[in-house]
């Protein structure tokens, strides 16, 4: 049976360390099959993946699995056979817009003798480049945990408290590993951070004095 082949995806859900009540990786992957399979149920497939408090809204897959597949491709269809049709602005969409006009200044600076971490999301492969940029300049890099998690980014528009959440974990343990400056290897999740920095704060409850920087690799 198809399912039984995805129980160590269903423990691995990234979300499930925000949320135990999330229905799983596992779920949507099926649901994914099921509706490409030309399943004639396909409203209440969709329905039933869909809930506000534990659906595909708050789905920001990530293989977790040790050589395991790779299910981003199913995800994203899914995704888009979910949403298809909806065109109105989400909140997030205009939560996203107001944060912008509030994004703050980061002062960098010389990086010499600072304490600096990488944030890498999808770019594992940068790794090593990414940090030969920083011990050329003198900064003194630090690894922590979340550097190749993401941080909501993929999730911004349909549930952004979550996303503000993510964000506000990952700075925040980035913070507290003694990091001064979170350098981020790409442009788009430079941007992401800048932009929801201040809601972020405000959902994890604590202010997060961490500059970000983009890292040119």
């Amino acid at each position: 049976m198809f399912y039984l082949k995805l129980y160590g995806v269903h423990y691995a859900s990234e979300t499930f360390r925000y949320n135990k009540e999330y229905i799983g990786d596992a779920i949507l992957i099926l649901a994914h099959k099921m509706l490409k399979d030309g399943n004639p149920h396909s409203k209440e497939i969709i329905d039933a993946i869909s809930g506000e408090f534990n659906g595909i809204d708050w789905c920001e897959y990530q293989n977790n699995l040790f050589n395991g597949q790779d299910y981003s491709k199913e995800i994203s269809e899914l995704k888009d056979i979910v949403y298809s049709g909806k065109k109105s602005k989400s909140i997030g969409s205009i939560c996203s817009k107001f944060i912008k006009k509030r994004e703050r200044v980061y002062e960098i600076g010389s990086i010499e003798n600072k304490n600096i971490a990488l944030y890498l999301g999808g770019s594992k492969n940068l790794l090593d480049r990414a940090k030969s940029k920083l011990v050329n300049r003198r900064a003194k890099y630090i690894s922590f945990g979340m550097e190749n998690r993401l941080a909501g980014q993929t999730i911004l528009d349909k549930n952004p408290k979550f996303a503000y959440k993510k964000a506000g974990e990952l700075m925040l343990e980035a913070f507290d590993s003694g990091v001064d400056i979170l350098a981020i290897v790409n442009r788009d999740d430079y941007n992401y951070f800048k932009r929801v920095h201040n809601m972020a704060e405000k959902e994890v409850g604590r202010e997060i004095n961490l500059n970000l920087m983009k890292l040119d690799v």
